[in-house]
């Protein structure tokens, strides 16, 4: 029986499947993916349908900033 490769786009699609969205903050605290931008493109290059939508928020110092919240199409 061969073993299946864990890589860090296995580990986002594991993710997709039992959250909803994932952000580059969650990438990197819940899985250590430092460039979920690159291992989300990777994943779209594969053919998977994945999409995003602007997240914003104001911090700390009152100025406004913005991130992308990726998600699996049709789950």
């Amino acid at each position: 029986m061969k073993e299946e490769k864990i890589t860090q786009q296995w580990c986002v699609l594991k993710w997709f499947e039992t959250h909803k969205y994932i952000t580059a903050l969650e990438g990197f605290n819940e899985l250590l993916i430092i460039d979920l931008a690159g291992c989300i493109r990777c994943l779209k290059e594969k053919g998977y349908d994945i999409g995003f939508e602007w997240v914003y928020k104001t911090n700390r110092y009152g100025r406004r900033i913005r991130y992308k919240k990726y998600f699996m199409k049709g789950v």
